[in-house]
Order: C-alpha cells, then structure tokens, then sequence
C-alpha cells in the first residue's frame, strides 16, 4: 500500500480503539443506570463520531481526486506520445502500389517530416495498420473523421478519391460453386500439412459473390459472373480461403 494509506489506517485503527474504549465506558453506564453519564456519553459519542469521520471522508475523497487527475494526465501525455510518434511518418509511398482503403482517425497540420514545411496530414487507419499521409490536398477529408475514405493518387500526384467508388457491379465478381470446388482441391493438394483435418461442406451453395475487397457480399444483378473450372485459378481467390 501507499504511504498514504497507510497513514489512513493508523488512524482508522486509533478511532476504532478510541470507539472500544467508548463501548465500554458506555456498557458500565448501562449497569450504573445513570441518565445523566449515559446522556453525556451519546452526545460525546455523536460528535466525535459525526467529526472524525466526516475528516477521514474528506481525506479520502481529496485522494480520489488526486489519483483521477494523474490518471487523466497520463492518459493525455500517453495519447501526445502516440500522436507525435505517428507524425514522425510519411506513407505516401503506399499511394503508389494503388488504392489506399482506410478510416480517418485524426487530421491536423504540423511539419511534414524531410522539408519540416506546414502541411496537411491525415491519419487513417485499416486492417494492415495505421498510415500518415502528408499534402495540402487531404484539407478537404477534415469533416470524414471516423469515416472510410478510398484513396488514389491522380495523374499530377495528387491525393483524390477513387473515382469509380459506388460503381458496385463492374467492381463484383460472381464464382461458380465448381470453381471454389477446385481451388480447395488446389490449397489441399498444395499444403497438405494443414489441410490433413479440413472438411468440406455437405452442401455448396450455386455461387459465391465477391466484392471489391475480396469479400463475401451479396451479388447483384450487374455483378460480373466469372468462372475458372478450367486451367489455373486466379491468385485473388486465395485471400479468400
């Protein structure tokens, strides 16, 4: 326990004795039967107790206080720790192997890492981990925070939304039940080691449908129908898997 604690139990443990020798002043008066002594001894016994333990609630409830205050300040030099170690990054470079899908979790403008120019960032984050990404041209995603952003960059190298977002059905595909079928004899046949337990379902369902992500979705009615039953299987499909 705390130094201070400690303290607070000797002085609990000094009124609980000074409240035993009461109780037993108090059970002499009891065979006495004298008013008087017995009228004394519950107004003493009121005051002390009404005094001294509205003190020690007063000493607690200072601690609390004391404890709930470090504990916001570290949650906020924790929270500044991590904001300056992210703008210490620059992930631009991800923006060039194509389409960045992530959600906003903070904007501001500091010094861009390099150049310690001013500039915009943004702070996004996704299923692979947290990126910072630098340029005057994110200003206009500051309202999207907590929101998924799907970014590329543009012929002039500038940071811009994807421009086919919302076109759902050219971005799906519809897979056979044959071809997913194959593709687990292919992942069997290929990791045998981990595959040795695997059971394949009773019953296929006709068709899969994926999204852009590489996803289960729902298919819709534009949704491209691709079937692979013969030849090798496409890469994308074993993500899925």
């Amino acid at each position: 326990a705390a130094p201070e604690y400690r303290s607070e139990q000797g002085k609990i443990q000094s009124l609980s004795q000074q409240m035993e020798k009461l109780r037993q002043h108090y059970r002499k008066v009891e065979k006495q039967d004298i008013p008087a002594s017995q009228t004394a001894f519950e107004k003493q016994w009121q005051q002390w107790g009404a005094s001294g333990l509205a003190a020690l609630r007063v000493q607690l409830l200072k601690r609390e206080e004391e404890l709930r205050r470090k504990e916001q300040e570290d949650t906020e030099r924790s929270r500044a720790e991590r904001r300056a170690e992210q703008l210490r990054k620059n992930d631009n470079a991800v923006m060039d192997s194509g389409v960045l899908k992530a959600v906003v979790t903070g904007y501001g403008e500091a010094p861009m890492p390099g150049n310690g120019e001013m500039t915009c960032y943004l702070l996004l984050h996704n299923r692979n981990g947290e990126y910072t990404l630098w340029g005057n041209e994110l200003e206009k995603y500051r309202t999207r925070i907590f929101e998924r952003v799907d970014l590329m960059r543009d012929r002039s190298g500038y940071i811009c939304d994807r421009s086919e977002i919302g076109q759902h059905p050219p971005l799906q595909r519809v897979y056979s039940s044959a071809t997913f079928e194959q593709l687990l004899t292919q992942v069997c046949q290929t990791w045998p080691q981990y595959t040795r337990n695997l059971r394949q379902p009773k019953t296929w369902p006709e068709s899969f449908c994926l999204g852009e992500d590489r996803q289960p979705a729902m298919p819709s009615l534009a949704a491209r129908k691709v079937d692979f039953t013969q030849g090798r299987l496409p890469p994308t499909l074993m993500p899925v898997m």
